[in-house]
This record gives structure tokens, C-alpha cells and sequence, in this order.
């Protein structure tokens, strides 16, 4: 009796604890994940099957990893893209660039720094057989903003690009002015194409002539901005392995 005793005071002593953590932790859980279907339904426009259900799976992640938020300089941050969807998209992104330059000989992979290193890195081990990498410097922001000036690299001169087919690896095109500069360059030098293969780009319209294919792994519906996989604010927050925003 008296063991008995001692274990019904258990299980009454743990659904108590059960029902003082989980049921809350439930609720909230609930909860939260309808606000972030609302607010992405909201902001984002959403009205493909394929986004609503990406949008579901990035509220989930959301909403798991609360705990995860940073600050960069005072600026908060919270999870938006995981590690494990950057990677499937990269991978299919992959594929679409490899298919693209089906019997092109001696294609050339360009990597922008620094941003585009960690998508770069992953996007170069999905591919077949060895391929000829270069890396280069354009940039135009500061802080949270482009500002307007692009800083060019001189050691673009010292790649040979004449009657190549050019493979861009950029981390983000935004207003498009640093990559516009960047494919004009190439151009000048002599490159036969240029595709760009970027991890985000923003959802706009970019004009940058009839050479020139562009390639998105993700498409960014809104101007919200972004760190982490290689994107910095003011240098910090690179090495975060999944995309953080800034609300």
C-alpha cells in the first residue's frame, strides 16, 4: 500500500507539472504560429500553394527557435530561413546553373566577396567534376543601406574572362547597382555570358542586358534586412548558419 501510495502521489504530482508547463508552452506554441502565418500572409503576399507551405515551415522554425534571437550592435534579430532549407535550395540551384551551361567549355566561377563565401562554398561542393574559381571584391553598403559608391577590386583585371562563359556567385542582389557595375566589367573584359547565381534576390524587376541570365536560389518578398550564411551588418553576424532578419 504504502508503495502504491507513493506512486499515485507521483503521477498526480507529475500531470501536475504537466499542466502547468506544457499546456502553456502548447497554447503559446499555437499561438504564436497563427500570428506568424498572419503576418507573412500579410507582408509577403502570399498566394501560392509552395510559398504558403515554405511560409508554414519558416513560421514553424520561427517559432522553435525564439530562443535563438541575437542582437548585432544593439539591433535585434530572429530566425527567418534555417540551415537545412538554405542547403536544399542551394543544391537545386546547383542543378538549374549546371543544366544552364550544358556543353559550355571551361566556364568560369566567380565568387563575390565577401558575403557570398559560406553560399559560394556549399554552392561549389554540389557541383560535378572541377571547375576554375576566381574571387573578387565589389561593394556599395554601409551598415543597414547601400551607399550608393561601389568600391571595385583591382584584381579583376587579372582574370581572364575573354569569350568565357562567367558564373557569378553573389550572397544578395538588391537594388542590382554593385552586380549592374560587376556584369558590365565582365562584359567589358570580353565574357561571352554571364549567368548570376545568388542566393536572395529581392522580388523587382533587374535589367541587366541580353548577355546576362540571373539565377535566385530565394526570392525576398519584402525589403526586410538580413544576416547570417555569410551576410554581415557592419562585418559582424557572417558566421550565423541561418538567415537571422531584423524586424
Amino acid at each position: 500500500m504504502h508503495s502504491k501510495s507513493k506512486r499515485s502521489n507521483f503521477a498526480s504530482s507529475t500531470n501536475e507539472r504537466l499542466d502547468k508547463v506544457m499546456v502553456p508552452w502548447m497554447s503559446g506554441l499555437v499561438s504564436g504560429l497563427q500570428n506568424r502565418v498572419q503576418q507573412f500572409e500579410s507582408a509577403r503576399n502570399l498566394s501560392k500553394t509552395s510559398d504558403i507551405l515554405e511560409s508554414f515551415f519558416i513560421c514553424m522554425t520561427r517559432i522553435y527557435s525564439m530562443n535563438k534571437e541575437v542582437y548585432i550592435k544593439g539591433k535585434k534579430f530572429e530566425p527567418l530561413f534555417p540551415k537545412e532549407l538554405l542547403a536544399e535550395k542551394i543544391g537545386k540551384l546547383a542543378s538549374i546553373i549546371e543544366d544552364e551551361l550544358t556543353n559550355t567549355k571551361n566556364p568560369l566561377y566567380v565568387v563575390m566577396l565577401n558575403g557570398a563565401f559560406m553560399f559560394a562554398a556549399d554552392f561549389l561542393r554540389c557541383l560535378n567534376g572541377s571547375v576554375e574559381t576566381k574571387f573578387v571584391r565589389y561593394t556599395s553598403y554601409s551598415g543597414m543601406s547601400s551607399s550608393g559608391s561601389i568600391n571595385k577590386d583591382a584584381q579583376l583585371k587579372e582574370v581572364d574572362v575573354k569569350g568565357r562563359v562567367v558564373v557569378v556567385l553573389e550572397d544578395i542582389v538588391d537594388t542590382g547597382g554593385t552586380m549592374k557595375a560587376f556584369v558590365d566589367d565582365l562584359l567589358g573584359m570580353g565574357a561571352d555570358r554571364v549567368l548570376i547565381a545568388t542566393m536572395f534576390a529581392r522580388d523587382k524587376s533587374y535589367s541587366f542586358g541580353d548577355k546576362v541570365s540571373m539565377h535566385p536560389a530565394m526570392v525576398l518578398k519584402d525589403d526586410a534586412f538580413i544576416v547570417g550564411f555569410g551576410l554581415d551588418y557592419d562585418g559582424e553576424g557572417r558566421n550565423l548558419p541561418d538567415i537571422m532578419v531584423h524586424l
